[in-house]
């Protein structure tokens, strides 16, 4: 590591390395509701994990996966790449 930044980066994605996304079921706003749930739950289930997430976009391979989720979720919906972004 270079430097501190760049433990918590990693850090962040590996935080995600065991987050599960919802099943694809009921309409795109249940499904995301059902994220925000999952993913609440799951920061608080690890100490000071949501210290160290907060305010950090850390496109590692593990949130890479659950964001791609996400908006293909969004896309399957009718919502244009744009406004999935």
């Amino acid at each position: 590591m270079r430097n501190k930044e760049e433990l918590l980066d990693l850090l962040t994605d590996e935080l995600m390395a065991d987050a599960e996304a919802p099943p694809r079921e009921g309409d795109w706003r249940e499904q995301l509701r059902e994220y925000c749930v999952r993913y609440r739950r799951h920061l608080l289930g690890k100490r000071d994990a949501a210290k160290v997430v907060a305010g950090r976009l850390t496109p590692g391979p593990h949130l890479l996966r659950l964001m791609e989720d996400q908006l293909g979720r969004l896309r399957e919906a009718g919502f244009s790449d744009a406004d999935a972004a």
